[in-house]
Formats: structure tokens, sequence, C-alpha cells
């Protein structure tokens, strides 16, 4: 569940003003979309949220948003990881 170093770490997730409703989720890359978000956010909203995401065994994360319709651009700033 960790990190090649087996660290977790600990980045903000943000993005900027959408044109529907939805979510985005993080999770380790290569494996099963999970069931809950990351962020939810409405219609023309911007929206930040601070999470603990797991990386595979190489080090990558996945990012997917889930949205009717638009575009959405997202911000993965790295705030911290567990030693």
């Amino acid at each position: 569940m960790f990190g090649p170093d087996g660290r977790p770490w600990a980045p903000a997730a943000d993005h900027g003003p959408v044109g529907a409703c939805g979510n985005v989720r993080i999770y380790p890359a290569g494996t099963s979309l999970p069931l809950v978000s990351t962020v939810n956010y409405a219609t023309g909203q911007t929206r930040a949220n601070n999470t603990i995401a797991v990386l595979n065994a190489l080090g990558q994360v996945a990012v997917r948003c889930s949205q009717p319709s638009g575009t959405v651009h997202v911000v993965l700033d790295v705030n911290g990881c567990f030693e």
C-alpha cells in the first residue's frame, strides 16, 4: 500500500472552474478505480482538498476526472511524505 520506498505521500489536489458537476480521484496507477473520490465539485466551482495518496511499485499515481462533459484543470502539489 505504499510507494517503492515504503512511504505514502501527501498531495493537495486542486482544480480550476469547470463546466459540469463531477469529481476527481487519485489512486495508485494500474489499480482499479476507487469507489470514493478525492474531491467533489459543482458547476463553476474551484475546490481543493488534502489527501494521503498511495503510490504503485513504480512510484506512480493515476488521476481520474468523472464528469458528464467539459474539461477540468487538476493541480497536484506534494506537500510531504511519511517516513
